[in-house]
């Protein structure tokens, strides 16, 4: 992977964007949204064994006690205790769907030993994508984008033409939180055109295999924000090496979906 220089000023209004949402008001409205909890620190709720995470439960499956609540592997891990509280009012699932924008830099890798090689750009593109569980979700990626490529000799080339398209499968350990961390892995393709120090066209189009990590973190009831970093391995053919490219993004999501009537047993 060559040197470079990543250029955050292409992504500083996406920090002025995250900036003021973590500032807004994050609380959900009770007109809104079924089920809202009592604010009474004292009052404790739990769940019936049969509830149905998507009949609108702002917690699902998860019970409140003065335990504090259990989300699952990593729900205890310091110092992050504090981030990781369910969510009071709404959920995750009462809008299970959405659709989000996507911008910063990939890190790219050589693409031919020791004759072309991809520089850092900027990286944009758009996701599609679902909520299956408190725990699990799944997305669709697209993006297409140039990157500035270069020789051995320093020589600048033409600029590569790169497609990305990957489904992703997403895991979420704390589950049903504000902030939201996660972990991805998925399966796709990706193409690299460009042009070789001897002014030859070369078209490759290979499996790729991303797999990242990010956090998540629900501002409005339809409104998240999102940063991520992933590493997109595709593999070679045609010339054309394995590559293992960077990417680092943020992204703006936009909820969507059908709620119900919440069911839970105050206690």
């Amino acid at each position: 992977m060559s040197n470079c220089v990543v250029p955050w000023q292409t992504t500083g209004w996406l920090l002025l964007a995250a900036a003021c949402c973590l500032t807004a008001p994050a609380a959900a409205s009770k007109a809104d949204e079924p089920g809202v909890i009592a604010e009474d620190a004292e009052r404790q709720w739990q769940l019936p064994a049969t509830g149905d995470p998507w009949d609108g439960d702002p917690l699902g499956e998860h019970v409140m006690s003065r335990e504090g609540p259990h989300l699952g592997w990593g729900s205890r891990i310091w110092p992050f205790a504090a981030l990781n509280q369910p969510l009071h009012g709404t959920s995750w699932l009462n809008r299970p769907y959405y659709f989000g924008a996507f911008c910063g830099t990939w890190l790219g890798d050589s693409l031919i030993s020791n004759e072309v090689s991809q520089e850092s750009g900027f990286f944009s593109g758009y996701r599609f994508g679902t909520d299956l569980t408190h725990h699990w979700g799944s997305e669709l990626r697209l993006s297409l984008f140039y990157i500035n490529t270069y020789f051995p000799d320093g020589v600048r080339g033409v600029d590569s033409r790169n497609l990305v398209g990957d489904v992703n499968l997403l895991y979420y350990p704390w589950g049903d939180t504000r902030w939201r961390p996660y972990g991805s892995i998925g399966l796709g393709v990706a193409g690299f055109h460009f042009v070789d120090q001897d002014n030859v066209a070369v078209d490759h189009t290979g499996l790729q295999l991303p797999i990242g990590l990010g956090v998540k973190y629900l501002c409005r009831n339809w409104l998240a924000m999102r940063f991520d970093i992933t590493d997109n391995i595709v593999f070679s053919g045609n010339r054309v090496n394995t590559t293992d490219s960077w990417s680092f993004v943020g992204s703006v999501e936009l909820h969507w979906g059908t709620k119900s009537s919440a069911r839970y047993l105050p206690w």
